[in-house]
């Protein structure tokens, strides 16, 4: 959670860069017992931009593993949660939608990560663009059954 307040303190003093709108999607506190849970970040039907991930971070009170995914073969549709525009923004509204409880499947997965009880991990995206064209252009962030909280929190950025 000191990493987001560091980078919204960034985006206020100006880090956020000219031509693009910035935008943060979290889950809040969720509590799962002895549950899953998953979110995406994914291209509308229709009207979309390209979808720049730039960082995520994920807390969880006890040992969790957390599965990176993308391009699912069935979009999510369940749960929609909200993206939030940071200061600095042109005003433009996300394209991008944000599923928490997500139901995406069909997901090839990209990597996972073994995240000690207590503590929260964050990750760049590093070049990744989700590109226009169907929803099934998205990323999905899962958490393997566990008994405590998890918070999954993702900063991305479009084309203004």
């Amino acid at each position: 959670m000191k990493s987001l307040i560091a980078f919204l303190a960034l985006a206020v003093s100006g880090f956020a860069q000219p031509g693009y709108n910035h935008f943060v999607s979290t889950t809040g506190t969720t509590t799962l017992a002895a549950a899953t849970t998953a979110v995406t970040l994914q291209q509308p039907s229709t009207g979309g931009k390209p979808i720049i991930p730039e960082w995520m971070e994920v807390y969880c009170s006890v040992a969790c593993v957390v599965t990176q995914s993308q391009n699912c073969t069935t979009a999510a549709t369940a749960t929609a949660g909200t993206v939030v525009a940071l200061p600095g923004n042109s005003g433009a509204s996300a394209t991008a939608t944000f599923w928490t409880a997500s139901n995406a499947s069909g997901c090839t997965t990209v990597k996972k990560n073994n995240i000690p009880a207590g503590s929260t991990f964050s990750f760049s995206f590093n070049g990744l663009t989700l590109p226009v064209g169907t929803t099934t252009s998205n990323y999905t962030v899962s958490i393997a059954s566990l008994t405590g909280d998890v918070v999954i929190t993702i900063g991305h950025r479009e084309n203004q």
